[in-house]
């Protein structure tokens, strides 16, 4: 019997779809009506073989706030797909402990002879999704790790450019040469989901991981559906029998789900709309401090006035009132500053950044050039938080003789218009991270090759990776944070905290400091 045929069964017997809705999506899925007839005569099947052998139990289903772009884990880069895929389908070599030390997942562990070499010793007890056992190299020879290497121009697969070759010693061990030194050649791998390159070319369709959970249904814009791996080697993982997130844009919509008993879990909804729900007894509120940082973009391709006058963005930067955001975005939490290192980072610098001063901002646009300058934001439905920020900046801005139009787009045409730089402003989200570099990757490389033409910070966003004395390490970083904080190719808003929002049997539900929703273990208690 197919497992899409039992997942769709599952959700009619479960109310969720009707007669038509399950005919409909099974036609889509390829699944006959026969199939659909077997299940149907023996309902018991619908409730998940991992329910019937006393493993996981329960049916999740969490309401998300957008959708994935991609199910492909070496291409995607939103936070969702974090929560969604990456860490319930897939694997890693390395993880993070709760301190943000590395532990194995997939390696158990690994040595580092010299600085230029890594020999990863694998897991014996693992099989992909399909059955194939997982080894140091796939069936065509190739390394675990070539597949996201070759991804050429995908921002994960920046991680791993550093590779000069790879040695399979045996199924169970592999060695790593790299090319040049890379201080965070460890943190790096923390993103690089492990697949097998026996599926890849279908990874679009049938994305073959080897974590807790087995890829079910993707209903674009409407739903995804995973259910659990039996033979997952963690003891205990998952919790669940079957996980489902519902793509609801809305936050309201979110908690009127969760409230009616529609979804057991909201992924995340804005600080401001936790706050009356905190003495509601009908729900469990989850507020936890993280380094997950908001940020205006400022170097789109849409605005030469901005994306080539520093001084001008400093004025820009002198109509943001952050204090005001902070009391009312995010009700008073998390911490505002400047610089896109994390506050409790060995590598954060405390600058002083620009006080709130829309007059003197007034002043300086005169003096450039650029008095009556208009411009537009780009923010996300579903991110009420964006637009909120947006909306004080643009009061602040009106003060200074600046037009700001909030233009909200929805998340693939907002990623769209995000990875090609076709804004003025862009507003975006990045999680904490244990490692600077992390940031600069991903964050301030993409613009150091396409406007933001600054030498000095070019050169220190390399070298600062290939030094491994971290003392060393935090003076080229100080420097590269102050060069950020004078030309503001992106102008960090605050610190933030993430609030998810659960019924009350469900148990379990993790978020760590850098912002992940962690669903692994989380259980659902009888009623």
């Amino acid at each position: 019997m197919s497992e899409q045929a039992r997942i769709l069964i599952q959700e009619f017997f479960s109310g969720r779809i009707d007669r038509r809705q399950l005919l409909t999506r099974a036609a889509a899925a390829g699944v006959s009506v026969s199939a659909l007839g077997a299940m149907m005569t023996t309902p018991w099947q619908a409730m998940g073989a991992a329910a019937q052998d006393g493993g996981a139990t329960g049916d999740l289903v969490i309401a998300a706030s957008g959708d994935v772009d991609t199910l492909d884990p070496q291409v995607s880069q939103l936070l969702l797909y974090g929560n969604m895929l990456r860490r319930t389908v897939f694997n890693t070599l390395v993880n993070y402990a709760a301190d943000l030390t590395y532990v194995g997942e997939l390696a158990e562990s690994w040595e580092n002879p010299d600085d230029t070499t890594w020999i990863f010793n694998l897991r014996p007890d693992v099989t992909f999704h399909n059955g194939d056992p997982f080894t140091a190299e796939d069936r065509g020879r190739r390394s675990i790790l070539l597949r996201a290497r070759c991804r050429e121009g995908d921002s994960l697969s920046s991680r791993l450019t550093n590779v000069e070759s790879y040695e399979v010693i045996d199924d169970r061990t592999i060695s790593v040469k790299l090319a040049e030194i890379q201080a965070d050649f460890l943190d790096g791998l923390t993103q690089i989901s492990i697949i097998s390159e026996a599926i890849a070319a279908d990874i679009e369709n049938n994305p073959i991981g080897s974590g807790p959970f087995r890829f079910v249904e993707w209903v674009p814009n409407d739903h995804i559906s995973l259910e659990a791996n039996p033979d997952y080697f963690i003891d205990g993982q998952p919790g669940v029998a079957t996980l489902r997130f519902n793509i609801l844009p809305e936050p309201q919509v979110s908690i009127t789900n969760l409230k009616s008993g529609d979804v057991q879990g909201v992924l995340s909804i804005p600080v401001t709309q936790s706050t009356i729900l905190e003495d509601d007894d009908s729900v469990n509120v989850i507020n936890v401090a993280t380094s997950s940082i908001p940020l205006f973009e400022m170097l789109g391709q849409n605005n030469e006035t901005i994306r080539t006058n520093a001084r001008v963005r400093q004025a820009l930067a002198m109509c943001l009132d952050k204090n005001a955001i902070q009391q009312t975005v995010y009700a008073g939490g998390g911490i505002p500053k400047w610089s896109f290192v994390g506050t409790e980072s060995w590598a954060y610098n405390d600058l002083p950044g620009y006080d709130y001063d829309p007059e003197a901002a007034r002043a300086i646009l005169e003096e450039e050039g650029a008095a009556g300058l208009e411009f537009t934001v780009l923010s996300i439905q579903g991110y009420p938080d964006g637009e909120q920020a947006a909306t004080i900046w643009q009061a602040g801005l009106a003060e200074a003789g600046v037009k700001l139009n909030i233009e909200l787009q929805e998340l693939s045409v907002w990623l769209d218009n995000y990875l090609n730089h076709t804004y003025d402003v862009i507003w975006n989200t990045f999680p904490g991270f244990a490692d600077p570099n992390y940031f600069v990757s991903l964050g301030l490389q993409p613009h150091l090759t396409d406007g933001w033409t600054n030498t000095e910070a070019a050169e220190l966003a390399v070298s600062a990776n290939q030094t491994l004395d971290q003392a060393a390490r935090k003076e080229q970083y100080d420097r590269l944070q102050e060069l950020f904080v004078e030309e503001l190719p992106i102008m960090v808003i605050q610190e933030t905290p993430v609030v998810s929002v659960t019924a009350p049997n469900v148990q379990n539900w993790g978020i760590n400091s850098l912002s992940w929703v962690l669903l692994n273990d989380v259980t659902i208690d009888a009623e």
